[in-house]
């Protein structure tokens, strides 16, 4: 049973990696509270206001020294918070490749044993730690700039705080999440074409399954629900413009296959064979392209949700692909939940199914 919403499965991997996150920022935000609001590190309450067994510094400091000591603060606990341990997204990314793995395992209805997919991991461990270590760049700017303005304008240190606070949601944990998300899809869809390529598929195709899940298979007479009737008609034009993008595309790359091909096979024949030569070269061609295996092929399966993009159904309609091409086709954008899944399984019949109904 295909998971419509989810073609990866990873739900669970990315979830676990948001909460992951969240503690980070959030123990970034504990930190910072004490040192910018209780500790008063920048120096913005008054003299008067701070008793002396309390104070944190000397008031008589300069802008430089005070700007010195927020900076060493701010990027001490960040790095504490954030970076460290280095790459401490390796062990999601891991689970995930080995996911892709699973999900390849239960596709094919085989076993792969022992498939060593270290390099993979590495690969896009690497990746999420380098993202994580820029998210930190930029969130360790963003503060300095507010302690800047802080002390520009003499604002107190609740007012810097609720700066400081907004920049971590807005900016830390937003984009962590998004690398969250995007890394363990990637993941789990490089850990797929390890094993396709481990069992000898060489090309990917696609397949979308694009439809949204609110929409019916009912035809539009007589329909139950009279307000889904415009938006079965909608889907049913989207569906027409995109078989035709699809036989564009089809025809294009046919085109492209039998260029140089052709040419050569009819120079051979002309040889060969002098005036029996006609039409030597397509029938050779045909029996080319009649030969080739459905089964070396994969799809990419999109989610079958409102949520998927044009930019997704685009890139279906643009396969199939090289295995080595589509290595960098999705994630398409953060968020992005499509999946490769073998091209032309009759297990997936079903999707075939409901792409006929439209018609």
């Amino acid at each position: 049973m295909i998971n419509r919403r989810d073609p990866t499965r990873s739900a669970g991997l990315r979830r676990h990696g948001r909460v992951l996150v969240n503690r980070r920022v959030h123990a970034l935000h504990l930190r910072l509270r004490q040192g910018l609001s209780e500790q008063d590190v920048v120096g913005l309450r008054a003299q008067a206001t701070a008793s002396p067994p309390l104070a944190f510094i000397n008031w008589i400091e300069s802008v430089s020294h005070k700007m010195a000591r927020a900076e060493s603060m701010i990027g001490l606990l960040i790095d504490q918070t954030l970076t460290t341990p280095m790459g401490w997204p390796r062990e999601l990314i891991e689970r995930a490749v080995e996911h892709g793995i699973e999900l390849v395992e239960a596709e094919l209805s085989t076993s792969l044993g022992r498939l060593d997919a270290g390099e993979v991991s590495r690969l896009h461990s690497h990746a999420a730690t380098s993202e994580v270590r820029g998210i930190a760049g930029e969130t360790e700017r963003r503060l300095l700039r507010h302690v800047v303005r802080a002390i520009e304008t003499k604002q107190s240190p609740e007012a810097l705080m609720r700066e400081v606070r907004a920049t971590l949601e807005k900016i830390t944990r937003l984009r962590l999440h998004l690398m969250i998300n995007t890394g363990v899809v990637r993941a789990v869809n490089a850990g797929k074409l390890f094993a396709y390529a481990s069992e000898g598929i060489d090309q990917v195709g696609i397949d979308p399954e694009w439809l949204p899940h609110t929409h019916q298979r009912d035809s539009a007479a007589g329909h139950p629900r009279a307000d889904l009737v415009p938006l079965i008609l909608d889907a049913r034009s989207k569906k027409a413009k995109r078989r035709e993008r699809v036989a564009k595309n089809k025809a294009k790359r046919v085109r492209r296959k039998r260029g140089v091909a052709e040419e050569l096979l009819k120079e051979i024949a002309a040889n060969a064979f002098g005036q029996q030569a006609t039409g030597f070269a397509e029938r050779v061609l045909e029996v080319i392209e009649e030969a080739e295996d459905p089964v070396t092929m994969v799809n990419v399966l999109t989610a079958g949700d409102d949520k998927v993009c044009q930019e997704c159904e685009d890139i279906a309609s643009d396969g199939p692909y090289e295995l080595e091409e589509a290595r960098d086709l999705i994630p398409a954008h953060p968020n992005c939940r499509c999946s490769f899944i073998p091209f032309g399984d009759k297990r997936f019949a079903p999707i075939e199914e409901q792409l006929e109904e439209w018609e």
